[in-house]
C-alpha cells in the first residue's frame, strides 16, 4: 500500500517555529508549506490544497483563531490545528470549537504530539 503524503501548512510569524516544524516532521509523509502571517497564509490556501494547516494563535495583526475561522468557512474539509505557547485553551473551549479548531497544540509541541495529528489526519483522508 502507497504511504500517503499530508498537504500541511504552517503558519507562525516566528520563522524560527517554520524550521523547528519542518525538522520535527521530516521523517514524516508530509508536504510543509509556510507562512508567516494571516494575509500569505490566505495566499497560500488560494493556490495549494492542504489536509491539515496548524496556525500559531499570535500572528501580529490578527489571531489563530480569527483566521481558522475565516479559512473553515473555505475549506471545510481541512484539519484545523491552533498553536500556542499563552493561549488558555480550557477557558476558551467554546471559542475554539465555534473558529472550526480541531486540536490545539501547546508549544513547545512534543514529536509524538504531532505524529498522532498527522495520524488522525491520515484516517480521515481515508474515509474521505
Amino acid at each position: 500500500m502507497q504511504q500517503q503524503i499530508i498537504k500541511a501548512l504552517y503558519i507562525d510569524d516566528e520563522t524560527l517555529m517554520h524550521k523547528a516544524f519542518s525538522r520535527a516532521l521530516r521523517r514524516q509523509p508530509v508536504e510543509i508549506r509556510t507562512a508567516a502571517n494571516a494575509l500569505e497564509a490566505v495566499g497560500l490556501t488560494e493556490h495549494y490544497p492542504f489536509d491539515v494547516i496548524f496556525s500559531d494563535y499570535a500572528l501580529g495583526n490578527t489571531d489563530g483563531l480569527l483566521l481558522i475561522k475565516r479559512l473553515k468557512d473555505t475549506h471545510p474539509g481541512v484539519v484545523f490545528v491552533l498553536v500556542s505557547g499563552s493561549f488558555d485553551w480550557r477557558s476558551r473551549e467554546a471559542e475554539m470549537e465555534a473558529a472550526g479548531v480541531d486540536y490545539f497544540l501547546a508549544k513547545p509541541w512534543e514529536r509524538d504530539e504531532l505524529e498522532g495529528i498527522l495520524k488522525e489526519v491520515i484516517r480521515r483522508k481515508g474515509q474521505a
